[in-house]
């Protein structure tokens, strides 16, 4: 999918701003002074997105300025080399979704949803505000309801497709480190070892914190520690698998410090350490590829 035309009226200090990106480059760069509205930019992008994916959630979704989203995108099925353009709008005198100059209706749009609809939108932002990820939270929220204490494989990975909108956070560069280095890919490897010195997998130490769900007085959480008090569907496979190759794994108990108004307080933990690269390869090989491992290490954080 690439961008082709933005149009956003009334979003914060954007006003009647006619934005015409070059979709023919695969990546573009916005640059401005503090304070231009770039940031703004992309949540209003963002947020388009999400009430378009999730037309039937809660109106509060709804994005409360004018906006005219228009793209470029290739089906997922068919001739590769024909692409649709898609328009998203809530401007008035105008059909809310079309396809190809057509309009066409929700129903319509959500049956072809993988052919018309961007597979992932994917946000990052480097400060240390989240108004740019609470756009993300609800989906992350839905995908963590799908999935936790699922041992459903198949119902699993379909909500994991179902989650178009991903928000990067500082731990998903380890997970994917982690899995890259399972999964090596020469060029990859020698862009981290030129760029940024990264030249290979070392150890990894994954802490288990007791959950929200664990049951019991404190000693029987800490008892069931070692079964990662009850943990099914993908986060508690992979758990048993990290236990599994891990050396020396035990259960423990920590202080828990969340930030700088918590008082410390005695919680069950499990640690499981991966001592060097022997250790990381056989984890790998229990997944089909790194896009399968980044997604059940993801399940343990989520």
């Amino acid at each position: 999918m690439r961008l082709d035309k933005v149009y956003i009226d009334g979003f914060r200090n954007l006003r009647q701003l006619d934005v015409d990106f070059d979709e023919r480059r695969l990546t573009t760069v916005v640059i401005g002074q503090n304070g231009a509205g770039k940031s703004n930019l992309i949540e209003a992008i963002a947020q388009v997105f999400r009430w378009a994916d999730l037309r039937r959630a809660d109106p509060k979704y709804k994005p409360r300025f004018r906006y005219r989203v228009e793209y470029r995108i290739r089906p997922r099925t068919g001739d590769a080399d024909q692409a649709s353009r898609v328009a998203l709008s809530n401007i008035v005198g105008e059909p809310e979704l079309r396809v190809d100059g057509k309009e066409v209706t929700r129903a319509e749009f959500m049956r072809r949803k993988d052919d018309w609809f961007p597979d992932l939108v994917f946000g990052y932002y480097s400060g240390s505000g989240r108004r740019l990820e609470e756009i993300f939270d609800r989906h992350q929220s839905s995908y963590y309801a799908a999935i936790a204490r699922n041992n459903d494989e198949a119902a699993c990975y379909e909500a994991l497709l179902a989650r178009r909108l991903f928000f990067c956070r500082q731990i998903h560069g380890v997970l994917a480190l982690m899995a890259l280095f399972a999964f090596p890919e020469t060029k990859i490897g020698k862009e981290l070892q030129d760029r940024l010195g990264i030249t290979g997998f070392h150890s990894a130490l994954v802490l288990f914190r007791e959950p929200w769900y664990a049951k019991g007085g404190k000693a029987s959480k800490a008892t069931e520690a070692s079964n990662f008090w009850g943990a099914q569907g993908p986060a508690g496979r992979t758990a048993e698998k990290l236990k599994a190759l891990a050396f020396h794994p035990l259960a423990l108990s920590g202080n828990a410090i969340d930030d700088y108004r918590d008082k410390k307080q005695d919680e069950a933990q499990f640690a499981t350490f991966l001592r060097d690269a022997d250790a990381l390869k056989p984890l790998g090989s229990e997944f089909s590829d790194d896009g399968d491992m980044f997604s059940a290490l993801e399940a343990l954080d989520v």
